[in-house]
């Protein structure tokens, strides 16, 4: 999957929300709790708090879809970067967060 630039990093989709922030979308998976640090920590949160600290919190939604082995310690950490985490078998809850930005 080709990325889409988004201030110095990169992210695998990144949409223009009704209320006007961006979404950036990072989509990981994992097989293990030790690679999930790697994807977690060292992908997601780095580029998360990048573009917040160069767009703003009230600018940009830094989220990751999500599959597989995850530790759960990983997610709770990154989501103090802040990360939107949206699993992957609960797409749903990513269409719900899309349509209620248009409010």
């Amino acid at each position: 999957m080709i990325g889409c630039t988004l201030g110095e990093h990169n992210a695998d989709i990144v949409v223009r929300l009704a209320d006007g922030r961006v979404l950036a979308l990072e989509c990981k998976a994992s097989n293990s709790e030790i690679n999930s640090r790697k994807r977690i920590n060292k992908e997601v949160a780095v580029d998360a708090g990048s573009w917040v600290r160069q767009f703003g919190e009230q600018n940009v939604v830094p989220a990751a879809a999500i599959q597989g082995v995850f530790n759960p310690a990983y997610l709770i950490q990154a989501q103090n970067t802040p990360v939107v985490f949206f699993w992957a078998h609960r797409l749903t809850d990513l269409k719900r967060f899309l349509q209620r930005s248009r409010c």
